[in-house]
């Protein structure tokens, strides 16, 4: 996160889709190779929004 009114430029580590769910569409794909066929999609069980404040930020900026 980086702001020009802010001293500091801030690295935030999230862990969303950590563990891809492996899924396979194979509905009507019959000429299709399997391995095209599956993709790594997130699924949710819990979800948390956190405030992160910047060091050096004026209190007018919106990071």
């Amino acid at each position: 996160v980086e702001k020009r009114e802010c001293a500091y430029c801030l690295a935030i580590n999230t862990t969303i889709c950590a563990g891809f769910c492996m899924t396979r569409d194979s509905n009507g794909k019959k000429l299709l190779l399997k391995s095209a066929l599956s993709q790594n999609v997130c699924t949710y069980k819990e979800m948390l929004y956190q405030t992160a404040l910047i060091p050096g930020c004026p209190h007018h900026t919106i990071p």
